[in-house]
């Protein structure tokens, strides 16, 4: 999906119509629910108070050099509440302190469920010489990313359209898990390949194909699908071994989050939390 720039110009001086217009668009996604309504707005305020700069794109719209960074956010989408997480909330500013204070060297990062590629962007802007893999199922959400990498002319970013899993498979997206917009798709096996989406990729297959020797991010935000990760004690101190750094986001609906955590503690990580984030450091 190519991006068609219509006109830049700062939001402070939108005029009025277009100001409705732009929030209108950003209202309502595919379900028309009252909430997006008002997160929305809620996000454009944002970006009037910092007096970031807009470019209206088909499809949505782009934030121009927020704090270095260029994001494409779609309308009609769950793109805002990801961009607000990532850019206004700054949910991985723990990580980056964690980082910080223990002293990681950072050259290789895996973004594994990877959504249109924020996080990609805000790791990069931190550690703008580390090679970093984003992993993400959704062909839609893919293409994002790759626009996203585009609009900051990133170096040393692979797109892999795969979904991360416990073992080979085939895997059906499925809209099921929490609201079913496109940052909470979750996956399911498949028997037959002409049944799926996407294949799966597992992490010791993702360090092999790639000849990746360390991790030093480690971040796995899968909707539930984390619970296969580690599921294999021997695939996952395959990958364990290899990381320094780990931020997960554990889905309490499985009630996989203790099972996780020791593993994490048996593989010698030293763990804390924040917010939705588990972190692990070693």
């Amino acid at each position: 999906m190519a991006i068609t720039i219509a006109k830049i110009k700062s939001f402070r001086i939108f005029s009025l119509t277009e100001k409705i217009s732009l929030i209108s668009e950003l209202y309502f996604n595919s379900t028309g629910k009252i909430k997006n309504l008002i997160h929305s707005r809620f996000l454009l305020e944002k970006l009037y108070q910092i007096n970031s700069k807009i470019l209206k794109a088909d499809h949505g719209f782009i934030v121009k050099n927020l704090n270095g960074i260029s994001s494409f956010v779609r309308k009609k989408t769950s793109d805002s509440y990801v961009f607000k997480q990532i850019f206004l909330d700054q949910e991985y500013l723990p990580l980056l302190k964690l980082i910080e204070q223990n002293k990681i060297s950072v050259n290789t990062i895996l973004d594994c469920g990877a959504n249109v590629g924020y996080t990609t962007t805000y790791l990069i802007k931190a550690f703008p010489t580390a090679t970093i893999y984003c992993i993400e199922p959704d062909f839609e959400n893919s293409n994002c990313i790759k626009q996203n990498i585009k609009l900051n002319d990133l170096q040393n970013t692979t797109v892999i359209n795969k979904g991360v899993w416990g073992k080979k498979a085939f895997l059906k997206i499925t809209k099921d898990f929490r609201d079913g917009e496109s940052w909470s798709f979750s996956l399911v096996e498949v028997k037959e390949e002409r049944d799926s989406d996407v294949t799966a990729i597992t992490l010791s297959q993702l360090i092999n194909q790639y000849n990746i020797q360390t991790i030093d991010i480690l971040k796995i935000d899968i909707e539930g699908a984390e619970r296969y990760l580690f599921e294999n004690d021997e695939e996952t101190a395959f990958f364990l071994s290899r990381t320094k750094c780990i931020a997960i986001e554990i889905h309490d609906e499985y009630e996989s989050r203790e099972m996780i955590t020791s593993k994490l503690l048996k593989n010698g990580f030293k763990l804390q939390n924040s917010g939705e984030l588990t972190m692990g450091y070693k």
